[in-house]
């Protein structure tokens, strides 16, 4: 198992409330919105709603945060949950999936399997889950796979990699 670099965010606009009250698993999630770091570490991928899968440079998506966090969230293969990202880009913002991730009475074929929200797509990107499981996934869950630093005997490009801490 390897690791990749990601990143936590939430605001104060409204989406961000609601996607942390009603995320599976927790009565107030901490974030709203997960994104995976680029190798450069310039750039995010993320499924962003509004935009879709989009690179953002890294700098533009902690200022559009009132908090923001980095981790190591656990993947398959790294070079194929970059490929993953990189072939998704353009993409739609899956936001029926976003919506019905909380909601445990309405079903989950509401899902697009052609959009992806966040947590959904950072899933895919992981290798981790069965294709039918993704839309289950929400950030809160995400969350909770991440580790402060990569696994034990892991690197990242043959680098410890240092993340500036958030407040």
């Amino acid at each position: 198992m390897q690791t990749i670099p990601v990143i936590y965010s939430r605001n104060n606009k409204p989406f961000s409330y609601a996607i942390r009250l009603l995320d599976k698993g927790a009565l107030i999630c901490p974030f709203s919105h997960v994104a995976i770091v680029s190798k450069c570490g310039t750039f995010v991928y993320e499924a962003r709603g509004g935009y879709g899968v989009i690179k953002t440079p890294i700098q533009e998506f902690k200022a559009r945060a009132t908090y923001w966090e980095e981790g190591f969230f656990p993947v398959i293969c790294r070079a194929e949950a970059y490929r993953r990202a990189e072939s998704q880009q353009g993409k739609e913002y899956d936001l029926m999936g976003a919506v019905v991730i909380g909601l445990p009475f309405i079903p989950h074929h509401w899902a697009d399997p052609e959009k992806w929200f966040c947590s959904e797509y950072l899933a895919y990107c992981s290798q981790m889950f069965e294709a039918k499981h993704i839309s289950f996934i929400g950030v809160n869950f995400c969350y909770a796979l991440t580790h402060s630093k990569p696994l034990p005997g892991i690197s990242f490009n043959n680098k410890e990699i240092q993340f500036e801490s958030a407040v």
